[in-house]
C-alpha cells in the first residue's frame, strides 16, 4: 500500500503497526525526517520516499493507494490533477485500487467566505506557551478555490506566525466526471468514514476507485 502526501507518517505508520507493507511518499524532506524518526522509535518498517505526487514512478506497483485528508484539494490546476491520476495508474497493480478523499463545498460558507478574522480557539502547546489561534477565508471564484489563512500569536510576546494556503473546491458531480475522464471506474462513493452512503448531507466525498477497463 502506498499513501500519497504522508506526511510525518500520521496515517503511514498505525497502518503499518497493523499489519500493512506500507510505503509513503511526500514532496516535504523536513516532514519525512519527522516520519522515519516516528517509525524507529515505534520499530515499524516503511519505505518512504521524497516526490511529487504529480508526477512520480517508483520502479514498484500496488494494490492499494491511497490519498487522505483532502490532500487533493492542494492541487489547483488541471495539468497537476492529470499528473496524479497518470501516476497513480501506472503505479498500480491490476485490479489495484486508488482511495482519496475531499471536502464536498459547502455553498453556505463559500457564500460568505469574505469574512473577517475570527477567533477559531485558543490552545496550549507543549512547551507552555499561549497561543491565540484566528483564521480567514476568501474564495476565489474564477479558480473554484479557497484561500485559506490561519494565524499563531503567542499571547505572552505577540509574535506572529502565518499559514497560507489554497484549496481547490470539487463539486460532487465535476468531481465525478474528473474521474472519469482520467480514465478511472467509481467503485464506491462514500460521505463519512464510516462509510455511510454520500448523499445531499454529506460533508466530505470518500471515492475508491479503479483503473476503467479498455473495451475489446
Amino acid at each position: 500500500m502506498l499513501e500519497l502526501a504522508c506526511g510525518t507518517g500520521r496515517l503511514t505508520i498505525p497502518l503499518a503497526e497493523a499489519g500493512r507493507r506500507m510505503s509513503g511518499l511526500d514532496s516535504s524532506e523536513s516532514m519525512l525526517a519527522l516520519a522515519r524518526a516516528k517509525a524507529a522509535a515505534r520499530n515499524v518498517d516503511v519505505s518512504w520516499m521524497h516526490g511529487d505526487m504529480t508526477l512520480f514512478s517508483l520502479g514498484s506497483s500496488f494494490d492499494t493507494i491511497l490519498l487522505p485528508a483532502q490532500s487533493m484539494s492542494h492541487l489547483s490546476r488541471r495539468e497537476q490533477l492529470e499528473g496524479l491520476f497518470n501516476s497513480v495508474r501506472r503505479s498500480l497493480k491490476p485490479g489495484g485500487t486508488f482511495i482519496f478523499e475531499v471536502f464536498c463545498p459547502s455553498i453556505e460558507l463559500l457564500a460568505g467566505a469574505e469574512t473577517p478574522e475570527t477567533v477559531a480557539a485558543e490552545v496550549l502547546e507543549h512547551d507552555g506557551r499561549r497561543l491565540r489561534l484566528t483564521s480567514s477565508l476568501k474564495y476565489d471564484v474564477a479558480e473554484q478555490c479557497s484561500d485559506c489563512e490561519f494565524v499563531l500569536t503567542d499571547v505572552e510576546n505577540g509574535r506572529v506566525t502565518r499559514l497560507v494556503f489554497r484549496m481547490r473546491q470539487f463539486f460532487p458531480q465535476e468531481l465525478e466526471a474528473l474521474v472519469t475522464y482520467n480514465g478511472f471506474d467509481i467503485i464506491r462513493k462514500y460521505g463519512t468514514h464510516d462509510m455511510a452512503p454520500f448523499d445531499s448531507a454529506s460533508s466530505r466525498q470518500l471515492l475508491v476507485c479503479q483503473p476503467a477497463r479498455v473495451s475489446q
